[in-house]
């Protein structure tokens, strides 16, 4: 490592110091020239010449790591004296995830982030997603714990996957400076000075940094010509306190002793404001890079995960009412560029790029070697609710139309955000029908209709759920309750709990037994539920952010009694035990989990080849064709989403004279030896993973594997 980066890692160490808020402190704070500090070392040296980057690695960065493990740091109980980074370093931990065949942690955002005002530090208002500077938060720990807990993970065969930000900041340094006017910091941002003429058109800012404009001040501005206009959504809507992604600042005096105000877009919220992606500063380029380096050499990240990366692009398109803002082609360019350059120096990334699958193709050719799966979640869960199957086949079918690589995704379970219902795919196919429930339907019709009914019967009409947008906020264990009519998720019956666990075990089937990644949660492995209004309302209050109900503090390894996280965030209530008492007993989720991921590992069913979903007459079946790594086996995924048992007779003629075995109980399953077909036997809510291997009619095939 050479002197300069040494130097600037002893600098991280020390953390922020907020004693003076000068321009030259300011600066000396900001992210982009952090980025100069790392680009000066790495500008002109060998390391970037020794691996090739213009193609994804899907398979190599499958390697790293199968399995992950989702950590929301924020969420985290930690011992009274413990850090969190301390708590997830302990070698008590990794074992435990070693144990049930995790291999990747990945950290939610753990930089600092919220803003600066004056003297003061403002915590963050999304999560740890307004990042303001490359130094970890001294909230979760230090530096020195966090290499500890990298070095943990090498010794029990796991790594660190971490997260990139390329869509916006929060109110950190590089924004004072940028609404100071000073040098090319404004270039890093989408925002525009109005001319004092025109501020009789803006509203007054009576309290804080900036205002919302309203659809008509956006319209004044577009037809001014100072900005592109309203988007094609608002996310985090809401009357109160959002209702643009635009808003504009109070009088800001700048450097050369001028005042000004600026009108600035924000995709999410006002704390986070949009790069400016063609700058002709190249800004925002430049922090990302440099944010992506310190990653990758100061905290040893093997995979990085880029955040919204569908909102790097915005322009005006002629005959519209809306701008273009959503997977623009400056996206594409940008993702494969940030893509491109991890790769180059050593390392992979993931998208969480929600888009229909024509849209995910045309990423995949050149961009991360890995996507979030936004297909399947919702598809699932309306199955669940239903007991039909139809829209995860309408999913599959897409898929495949599109020729998207299903090894290339990563199938996880909840995360901290809502899950999303937007339904990408038929947005990219409304003109297309399909057939649902026995009713042909175009895509536009078919989203709306999914959206209404299971919104309702999901997200709003439970009282311990909530609807954002076009999101449900809960659990896994919370939305399985509603797909399953639980009446009050805290005071279920033993019957209802089972009921439960049932479900969310099927859902977890689901989403390991395919090819790709299979990502699990902390609030999976203990079966958390969602918070009460009551116990988030101060968290949501201010922004009524409902995400917060799924966000719920947990206490994995139960080493302590506090009943709220070190972020702030309250104790939920779990279905489950700790990780620790549950791998004690045979029946627990955790047990259950095990048993699936190792024959998933035995399978090598992550590199396996997706052949698409065979036909059934049952609607509340889904059957999952896959080609194996290994030579002349197939295998099929078989999922049950009714309460009720299901018989299902398929037929494959490439099953011929092969045997059958279940991969979770390793037991052969009655099959004749020469015959194409196969009756499949499903309790209720139950999976299956069959292999049909060629070979000697009795025996185990997977010992082959």
């Amino acid at each position: 490592m050479g002197l300069r980066l040494s130097l600037f890692f002893a600098f991280i160490i020390r953390g922020i110091v907020l004693a003076d808020t000068s321009i030259e402190w300011l600066e000396s704070q900001s992210m982009l020239r952090q980025a100069k500090i790392l680009s000066e070392e790495f500008s002109g040296e060998k390391e970037q010449w020794k691996r090739p980057y213009a193609l994804p690695q899907s398979s190599s960065a499958i390697d790293e790591a199968q399995n992950w493990f989702t950590s929301y740091p924020a969420s985290i109980i930690t011992d009274e004296e413990e850090s969190v980074l301390q708590y997830l370093g302990k070698r008590d931990f990794w074992k435990i995830l070693q144990m049930l065949g995790l291999q990747g942690m990945h950290l939610g955002p753990m930089q600092i982030a919220g803003g600066l005002d004056q003297q003061t530090r403002n915590p963050s208002q999304d999560g740890g997603f307004d990042r303001i500077s490359y130094h970890l938060s001294p909230e979760y720990g230090s530096y020195t714990e966090y290499l500890r807990m990298v070095e943990m993970g090498r010794e029990h065969q796991g790594i660190i996957i971490g997260d990139l930000i390329p869509a916006h900041s929060g109110l950190g340094a590089d924004f004072r400076l940028a609404l100071a006017a000073y040098k090319e910091y404004p270039g890093i941002y989408h925002m525009v000075e109005i001319h004092p003429r025109d501020w009789k058109y803006l509203p007054p800012v009576e309290k804080g940094l900036s205002k919302n404009l309203n659809a008509k001040e956006v319209r004044l501005l577009k037809n001014k010509g100072y900005i592109v206009g309203e988007l094609e959504t608002t996310i985090f809507f809401h009357p109160d306190c959002k209702v643009s992604n635009w808003d504009v600042t109070k009088k800001i005096r700048g450097v050369d002793g001028i005042s000004r105000r600026w009108v600035y877009l924000h995709y999410f919220k006002s704390s986070q404001p949009s790069y400016n992606w063609l700058d002709p500063s190249f800004g925002a380029q430049r922090i990302v890079a440099g944010d992506a380096l310190f990653a990758l050499f100061g905290l040893k990240n093997r995979i990085l995960r880029l955040d919204a990366n569908a909102f790097l692009g915005v322009e005006t398109v002629k005959g519209t009412k809306k701008a273009w803002s959503e997977a623009h082609p400056l996206a594409m360019d940008a993702t494969n560029t940030i893509s491109m350059m991890i790769r180059k120096f050593g390392g992979y990334s993931f998208q969480e790029l929600n888009v229909g699958p024509r849209s995910l193709s045309a990423f995949h050719r050149r961009g991360a070697d890995l996507s979030y799966d936004f297909f399947t979640r919702p598809a699932y869960v309306n199955a669940l609710i239903h007991s039909n199957c139809d829209l995860l086949k309408i999913c599959y079918q897409l898929i495949q139309k599109h020729q998207v690589d299903s090894s290339r995704l990563i199938h996880a379970m909840q995360n901290h955000d809502e899950l999303n219902y937007e339904l990408k795919y038929l947005r990219e196919s409304e003109h297309t029908t399909f057939l649902y429930h026995g009713e042909s339907l175009s895509g536009a019709k078919l989203r709306k209709k999914i959206q209404e009914e299971d919104l309702q019967l999901c997200g709003a009409r439970p009282f311990y759920n909530s609807v954002s947008g076009e999101g449900i906020c809960s659990t896994m264990i919370g939305i399985c309750a509603a797909a399953l009519q639980v009446g009050n998720i805290y005071a279920m019956s033993l019957e209802e709990k089972e009921r439960v666990k049932k479900a969310h075990l099927l859902i977890a089937f689901f989403n390991a037994m395919q090819p790709g990644i299979f990502a699990i949660s902390g609030w999976d492995l203990v079966g958390a539920l969602p918070l009460r209004k009551k116990e988030y309302i101060s968290l949501s209050e201010k922004d009524h952010d409902e995400r917060w109900r799924l966000r719920g503090a947990i206490d994995l390894l139960h080493c302590s009694d506090k009943k709220i996280s070190s972020g702030g965030i309250p104790q939920a209530e779990t279905l489950y035990s700790p990780l620790h008492l549950q791998l004690k007993d045979p029946f627990s989720f955790a047990t259950k989990l095990q048993e699936i991921l190792l024959a998933r590992k035995t399978a090598q069913l992550a590199k396996a080849k997706s052949l698409g979903v065979l036909p059934t007459k049952n609607p509340s079946l889904l059957v999952l064709l896959h080609e194996l790594p290994v030579t002349n086996a197939l295998q099929i995924t078989a999922c049950n989403f009714s309460e009720k048992a299901a018989q299902e007779t398929i037929t494959i003629d490439a099953i011929e004279q092969t045997s059958a075995i279940n991969l979770i109980t390793r037991k052969a399953e009655k099959k004749s030896f020469r015959d194409q077909d196969f009756t499949l036997h499903l309790d209720p809510l139950e999976g299956k993973a069959i292999l049909f291997s060629k070979g000697p009619e009795t025996g185990d095939p997977t010992e082959k594997m």
